[in-house]
């Protein structure tokens, strides 16, 4: 992961991808969102649309 975390939400996406959502750092809470692919093990960080 980007950000190390812990207490986060995932699920396992149709294409094989992991969806990791929020939890907590050392820091505080998180707001962000990675994916992480099985293909190309590493974490990718999804595009945001800023006012959608």
């Amino acid at each position: 992961m980007n950000r190390a975390r812990y207490d986060h939400s995932a699920a396992w996406l149709s294409d094989g991808r992991v969806l990791v959502v929020g939890g907590r750092s050392g820091e505080g809470l998180l707001d962000s969102v990675e994916f992480y692919g099985p293909a190309t093990p590493r974490v990718c960080l999804p595009q945001v649309a800023v006012r959608h």
